[in-house]
């Protein structure tokens, strides 16, 4: 592209402006060339790029030849240019700007086991006003269902959201952007809702979702405390960027990624339009609590809290076993039941667990509770020996009636 242009510019100064201008195929097709294969993050036709290049090319070309008091010359040379349409030109086809996504589907195809605190129907009615944040013990479903409405009510469409998983190791440059050294360079990188924003832009209808799950594995007033200020309206047509936020990113130029350079071009453009339509899900455990941080008012407040409850009976075993050959299914409801109160102060039995042990019963051909049994150990989801050895003499108990087997 630099060769190019140079020897544009000298060829611009050799000839009178007629010529020039109409003789530019000659040379700017290795601009085009060059040009091509940018990302066309301005949403600008091809003959406008070029056309602003040219005329750059020409202004530098008067000053390189000391001209620098030429402004009829170059009022005329602006005119020219104005009217030509260098696509047709150099015979190109023009790049097509980029389509936007209609990010809308429905949940009528789900089916998730309900321990959730309100109806499903309910949660997207919920997203059309703020940010949603599931809560409750490990197994629940949690995951399952914030990447299942996801992917449902963006008809299935992966451009209308990322996923991802939290770890302690997060801080501002995830979550937001920042400094980053490569090669000896620093340079600023993109973090999660800044890639948000991009894709945001795109929407045309619906919503974009980020789904952040097990967000308390992250220390979150230090990755999350600037997303605060910009999420801390409850209705989102008030959310905005802070305007030291877009000064920063602009002072890169030139050193910052792609996604950064897009949220620039995009900004001026839109301002805080594609920030509302940007719904987070996200996902927190309540046990565990000692590899977890705690997550403050500040977060939950930029959230509605729906609770994951673990089944006080066996209403998940029917659930799961539905379409399943499962022999000796009344007989495994009453031994969930039994083992769920006799492990409650040591571990709940999730449905995640239930759901697997069924699976498997039915693949391994079981035959019985005794079965079922053997193969829920393998499915509790803990290495606590503790917690085991209390199943093995639970597991007896409501086979038999008693802890010894007899």
């Amino acid at each position: 592209l630099g060769y190019s242009t140079t020897a544009l510019a000298d060829y611009i100064l050799t000839k009178d402006l007629d010529t020039a201008v109409h003789e530019l195929p000659a040379l700017f097709s290795e601009i085009y060339k060059a040009v091509k294969g940018l990302p066309n993050s301005l949403n600008e036709d091809m003959d406008d790029l070029l056309r602003s290049i040219v005329r750059d090319v020409y202004i530098s070309a008067l000053v390189s030849k000391e001209l620098y008091d030429e402004d009829d010359q170059i009022k005329k040379f602006y005119s020219k240019i104005a009217t030509v349409k260098i696509t047709d030109l150099i015979k190109i086809e023009q790049r097509p700007k980029p389509q936007g996504i209609e990010c809308v589907g429905d949940i009528n195809g789900l089916n998730f086991y309900p321990s959730m605190s309100i109806p499903l129907k309910d949660i997207p009615k919920i997203l059309e006003v703020g940010n949603v944040l599931f809560v409750g013990p490990p197994g629940t479903g949690k995951t399952k269902v914030a990447k299942g409405l996801a992917n449902a009510l963006t008809g299935g469409k992966e451009q209308c959201y990322d996923i991802y998983t939290a770890n302690s190791l997060w801080f501002r440059r995830n979550v937001i952007g920042g400094e980053s050294l490569e090669r000896g360079n620093t340079v600023w990188r993109s973090g999660i809702f800044i890639r948000a924003y991009v894709k945001a832009s795109r929407v045309t209808k619906g919503y974009y979702y980020v789904v952040i799950d097990e967000v308390n594995r992250a220390d979150v007033d230090k990755a999350f405390g600037e997303l605060f200020t910009i999420i801390s309206d409850n209705d989102p047509e008030n959310w905005s960027i802070p305007s030291s936020l877009v000064d920063e990113i602009k002072s890169y130029e030139g050193r910052r990624d792609e996604y950064a350079d897009l949220f620039v071009k995009i900004y001026e453009r839109e301002k805080d339009k594609p920030l509302r339509k940007i719904r987070f899900i996200a996902t927190m455990n309540l046990t565990d609590v000692r590899n977890l941080f705690y997550v403050g008012e500040a977060f939950a407040r930029r959230f509605s809290i729906i609770q994951f409850n673990p089944p006080q009976g066996a209403e998940d075993v029917e659930f799961f076993a539905k379409g399943k050959n499962i022999p000796g299914l009344e007989e495994i409801k009453k031994f969930v039941m039994c083992v769920r109160e006799n492990m409650r102060d040591y571990l709940e039995i999730s449905p995640a667990s239930i759901e697997k042990t069924l699976s498997l019963y039915e693949k391994l051909g079981g035959k019985g509770v005794e079965d079922f049994g053997r193969l829920l150990k393998l499915n509790l989801g803990t290495l606590n020996q503790e917690v085991i050895e209390r199943y093995e003499k639970v597991y007896v108990k409501c086979l038999w009636g008693n802890e010894k087997g007899v």
